[in-house]
Order: structure tokens, then sequence, then C-alpha cells
């Protein structure tokens, strides 16, 4: 079975509602479902998630592919070897474009009663942290700062300093 960890679990975060995996399809095989028990299926081809790993094409999932890296999933790396620094300028258009289209809820205005950066914006930060630190293993204070990002503890403005930093890459 093709089925890989993934998402908050296994980053290390705590406080998580589920346990994500990514099942990858094999040839005419029927997505399963999930059940019900705290597990959370994501399915997708293998076509699918390598074109997705390459940034090729519109898939957004493109956001996710660091958790795929052969240094945080290394139970992946036995299925398909990723190295997210061999696309190191891939990220960082990436992240530029997210940014300039306000995407992936990269936009103050939208939070109107809780200031604090939304879940989605962990993600960003970890690309980030990749790219600033040349490699995809992240400090114990960029852990700190994922784990506030993740319990929605990060004050808004925290999307002015990604911004800055993005920007100058």
């Amino acid at each position: 079975m093709n089925k890989f960890l993934i998402g908050s679990s296994l980053l290390g975060l705590t406080n998580t509602k589920d346990t994500d995996y990514l099942y990858i399809l094999e040839e005419n095989e029927t997505v399963p479902q999930n059940d019900g028990s705290g597990v959370d299926l994501r399915c997708r081809t293998k076509t699918n998630i390598i074109e997705t790993l390459k940034f090729e094409g519109e898939d957004e999932r493109k956001l996710f592919n660091y958790q795929l890296d052969q240094q945080i999933n290394p139970s992946f790396a036995s299925y398909y070897s990723y190295n997210i620094l061999d696309y190191k300028e891939e990220i960082i258009s990436f992240l530029k474009n997210i940014v300039k289209e306000k995407l992936y809820n990269f936009n103050k205005i939208i939070f109107q009663g809780n200031q604090c950066c939304s879940k989605m914006i962990y993600h960003i930060a970890y690309n980030l942290f990749i790219v600033e630190n040349n490699s995809s293993l992240i400090t114990s204070e960029q852990k700190q700062i994922i784990q506030e990002i993740h319990d929605l503890q990060k004050p808004i403005e925290y999307l002015d300093e990604l911004a800055t930093r993005i920007n100058a890459l």
C-alpha cells in the first residue's frame, strides 16, 4: 500500500485533530473512503503527485511539497526520492506569487474577527524557512513559529514580516 504520513502529525506539531495520509492510487484503483476514525486520506495518482512535486501544472497542492522531502518524510523516499531544494527557484517564485496575489489566506482583510494567521500560513512559513535555511530541516525556533501559527496564536501582523522576507528572496 502506498500510504504515507503527512500533515501536522508528520511535522511533530501538537494539538492535531486528525492524522493525514497521502494515499497514492495505483492504476484503475478506486478511492478508499474515509471511515471517520480520525484518519484523513488525501488520494492522488502517481502521475499527479510527481507533476506536483516538480512544480508543474496548476495544482495548488505545491504548497505542501515539502512534506514529501526525503529528510522530512523518509518513508516516502522509499517510494520516490524527492529533494525539495532541487526546486528552490520554483519555491521562491511560488511564494512571491502567493504574496502578490494574496493566495492561501495571505490577506489580512479576510480576518475580521480572529486577528491571527490562519493554519494555512504555516505551510507558507515552512517553505520560506526551507529557502532561507537552504535545508528542508528547520530550527527549533522556526518550529515554534510553525506551532504558534498552527494553534492560531500568531498575530495577523506576522503576514507583513513574511511578505517582507519573501519579497527579499
